[in-house]
């Protein structure tokens, strides 16, 4: 079996993953396969791909999917039980310290194997970005010996992503509930990237990203030895970024293409006291990421 070169976008909600992995899909050596850890569901109440069609229709995931032994390894149903099982958050450790029952992992992983190997065929690009942002995935996907695995941990300023969250689209939340959403999320995630080996993890704050982008780019591209100056020079020319066929992802996917933007929002939303709270309850993170009163 080939061993397949996986990107993966690890983080809490709302931090940027979505915008970030649109960019490094229009490269000429990257597709962006958006949120994998949704496919199951996708298949199992027919939802679409990002171009409008159900998955069933699309041409890209008939191909990759429908067609390929991955939807027929079982009941779909149970398969998502199962797979959900694992990647949840309360197995992230079972999964650091080989506790999780080894036949399911290994069957779950070839599950995967087979799902970025057709992936990869059929996009016809070398590297696969799976945006899914769940710890829990990418410390499973670790395991594979036929998986390449680079993870990129993306981190946002708290006060982004409770103005996100509170904007009346998707999943909302009050700025209570997405401060320890945020809080848990990310503390683990922290903890995660200090463990996992450093040629496997690098860390990517969004805010940097948006304010510099080709800098933070080159870190990108020395981490996955890989050219990404087209990508550059798209951010240089305002040009479109194409979203392509994607699972899950924001709203974004919907509008076909993308622009590369600065989104500082936040700071002209929130007033001084709201913005000094926020940052004060979660004070650890900011601190730790240099995130600036």
């Amino acid at each position: 079996m080939q061993v397949n070169k996986v990107i993966y976008l690890m983080g809490a909600g709302r931090s940027g993953t979505t915008a970030l992995a649109t960019f490094l899909g229009n490269s000429q050596y990257i597709f962006n396969a958006g949120e994998l850890h949704q496919l199951n569901e996708h298949l199992i109440a027919g939802k679409n791909c990002s171009c409008g069609k159900s998955l069933s229709e699309c041409e890209f995931w008939l191909a990759a999917v429908i067609k390929n032994n991955y939807s027929n390894d079982g009941d779909i149903s149970d398969i998502e039980s199962r797979d959900c099982d694992i990647e949840r958050h309360g197995s992230i450790f079972k999964h650091i310290f080989n506790r999780y029952p080894r036949q399911e992992l290994e069957n779950y992983l070839r599950r995967q194997e087979s799902l970025f190997t057709a992936l990869t065929k059929v996009s016809g690009k070398p590297y696969i970005v799976d945006s899914s942002k769940y710890i829990g995935r990418a410390v499973a996907l670790r395991k594979s010996s036929h998986i390449n695995l680079k993870i990129i941990y993306v981190v946002r300023d708290v006060r982004g992503v409770i103005l996100s969250f509170g904007k009346n689209v998707q999943t909302s939340r009050s700025p209570l509930s997405a401060i320890f959403y945020y809080t848990v999320i990310n503390m683990v995630g922290e903890l995660v990237y200090r463990m996992l080996p450093k040629q496997m993890v690098m860390k990517v704050c969004y805010e940097h990203f948006i304010e510099q982008p080709h800098a933070v780019l080159d870190e990108i591209s020395n981490f996955l030895a890989l050219d990404l100056t087209e990508v550059k020079e798209r951010i240089s020319t305002n040009s479109d970024f194409a979203v392509g066929h994607i699972i899950g992802g924001n709203r974004l996917k919907n509008d076909g293409a993308i622009k590369f933007r600065q989104d500082l929002e936040w700071r002209k939303k929130f007033t001084k006291l709201k913005s000094v709270t926020y940052y004060l309850l979660t004070l650890p993170l900011m601190l730790i990421n240099k995130f600036k009163l």
